[in-house]
């Protein structure tokens, strides 16, 4: 888990991590008035919630006390069973996300 916290990090996900709000975000400015819109804006707050809050309020602090802790047993009875609940959040939410973007694609 550390060695994929450090590889992560790096320009290629950043560009699609933050590209996939940009393009998000310019759907929903571009379909404005139409059927699509109210589908793009869900998806667009889908994945802001599911990416970035879930992400920042528990996947990151839990990853940064991975990294700096030595006791690999005590930190995986801490760590696993709350960044494995959240990242099924994760994973729930960007995946409504995928379905309102499609739905929305076809209203287009």
């Amino acid at each position: 888990m550390r060695a994929v916290n450090v590889a992560i990090l790096n320009p290629v996900f950043a560009v699609v991590f933050g590209g996939a709000f940009v393009l998000s975000v310019a759907a929903v400015v571009a379909s404005w008035g139409s059927s699509a819109a109210p589908w793009l804006l869900a998806s667009t707050l889908l994945y802001v919630v599911g990416a970035f809050v879930v992400t920042g309020v528990v996947n990151v602090p839990l990853n940064d006390a991975l990294a700096e802790g030595d006791d690999v047993r005590s930190l995986r009875a801490a760590f696993e069973r709350r960044w494995v609940a959240s990242n099924h959040v994760r994973s729930a939410l960007t995946t409504a996300a995928l379905v309102c973007a499609a739905v929305g694609a076809t209203r287009c």
